[in-house]
């Protein structure tokens, strides 16, 4: 390797040296930010009614102790509004069971009918949303899979009254149900993504726990945005970007979400959020796949680069090995937060949570090699398959076509956007809101 080679290598490997220490700086205030966050929690005290909708799909791993979690929130004045999409869901009879416990709740269940021109659970949200009471403050969003801590509700909304923030949200933190090599991958994966939101960065809205103004989501028509969207939460995210609105992270609605995959789920999983990310959040997606193979490239560079060198000096052989050694260091001083955060944030998932560690803390390589090629595979092809139900789009991630499980295709030039509305069910009706 002569000088000229070898002076460009080592420029390129120091910038993947600084992402690395960069990335472990931004660990380090993630877990910060949330511990400080954590202890602000007492002192929030939001005022207003809150409508919560919850849509739900086939009965989730833990699904009535999940709903239990919606139930007992520490908020005075909300209802919850599940949003399924027949009565023939095995998830209503779970519904029902956890709200007759809750008889002082208003519930209700919305049967929204099948998506045929977007996405089932934008359908579902749609349709929810279609009639929303004059005295509604505030629309919190959850999904059917998460388990919110009794305090979740009245965090969330509480950060939404300032001008320049258009939406709260939290985010999904995995709980492996058993210590399998899929689950605990997808674990520790997901749970490096959450470290990059923080106070200050340009958060994404993630649609199991997010929030937003009543009249905020008025003036920004995010049911028209939904329309013939695949996707709920990157949508959002898009709207608040163009109008310039901050997405305020709120580490107390962080939720813990118990899995269970197989290999091949944890792919599809993996495969479906990256592949969204590219249709809705296109420049987002490109900045993170190309510092994912940069990064991932260095270091593996920079461990072969040694055995490689034939010339260039006896310190070239030395330099690329603490260059691996600072970014492998750099994966197990995140793994190290992460491991600390998750025991702060999830104290009664302590032990499940324990599996994951070694991952955490040795597996950088393996788990961002598995990210990447995940991440990398989402680079091709609009269709997929989400619950049971085929969808395919188009290269601005309008639905172009959904096929339900037992049959024939819907295609969406050919329906109608919107269905009559949702019939209800009133579950429980307290006298106050009756």
């Amino acid at each position: 390797m002569d000088a000229l080679p070898l002076s460009v290598w080592l420029v390129l490997i120091a910038f993947a040296v600084l992402q690395a220490i960069l990335a472990a700086a931004q660990a380090y205030e993630h877990r910060r930010f949330a511990r400080s966050r954590l202890r602000s929690i007492p002192a929030c005290r939001p005022a207003g009614r809150v409508i919560l909708f919850v849509p739900c799909r086939g009965r989730d791993v833990g699904i009535e102790e999940n709903l239990s979690a919606f139930f007992e929130q520490d908020y005075a004045d909300y209802e919850i509004r599940f949003l399924v999409e027949s009565a023939d869901d095995p998830v209503c009879r779970s519904i029902r069971r956890v709200a007759a416990k809750h008889p002082g709740l208003c519930t209700r269940i919305h049967f929204t009918g099948k998506a045929a021109n977007c996405g089932q659970k934008v359908h579902n949200l749609i349709q929810g949303t279609a009639e929303l009471p004059d005295d509604a403050k505030y629309l919190a969003f959850a999904d059917s899979d998460a388990q919110p801590r009794p305090e979740w509700l009245r965090a969330l909304v509480s950060r939404l009254d300032r001008d320049d923030v258009g939406a709260a949200t939290g985010y999904r933190w995995f709980v492996p149900v058993r210590p399998t090599i899929p689950n605990l991958l997808a674990t520790s994966i997901n749970a490096s993504m959450g470290m990059f939101l923080g106070s200050k960065n340009p958060n994404i809205v993630w649609g199991g726990s997010w929030a937003i103004q009543r009249r905020r989501f008025d003036e920004l028509q995010i049911r028209q945005a939904w329309r013939h969207k695949l996707n709920d939460d990157l949508v959002v995210t898009s709207t608040l970007r163009r109008r310039r609105l901050r997405i305020e992270y709120e580490p107390a609605c962080a939720v813990a979400s118990p899995l269970d995959l197989s290999a091949r789920q944890m792919v599809d999983f993996g495969r479906r959020q990256y592949l969204q990310g590219r249709l809705y959040l296109r420049r987002c997606w490109l900045i993170g796949l190309v510092l994912t193979t940069y990064s991932l490239g260095a270091f593996f560079a920079a461990l072969a680069a040694p055995a490689m060198i034939t010339a260039g000096g006896a310190a070239g052989p030395w330099l690329f090995a603490c260059a691996a050694a600072i970014i492998y260091a750099g994966w197990v001083y995140r793994g190290f937060q992460r491991v600390r955060l998750a025991e702060e944030l999830f104290p009664r998932h302590r032990r499940q949570l324990r599996a994951v560690r070694p991952l955490d803390l040795l597996g950088g390589p393996l788990t961002a090699l598995v990210n990447w090629l995940i991440f990398a595979s989402s680079a091709v092809g609009r269709r997929l398959v989400w619950r049971g139900i085929y969808y395919r789009l188009d290269p601005g991630g309008n639905v172009l076509q959904v096929r339900h499980q037992e049959g024939r295709p819907a295609v969406a030039a050919d329906a109608p956007q919107e269905t009559a509305a949702a019939a209800v069910e009133q579950v429980t009706a307290p006298a106050a809101t009756a």
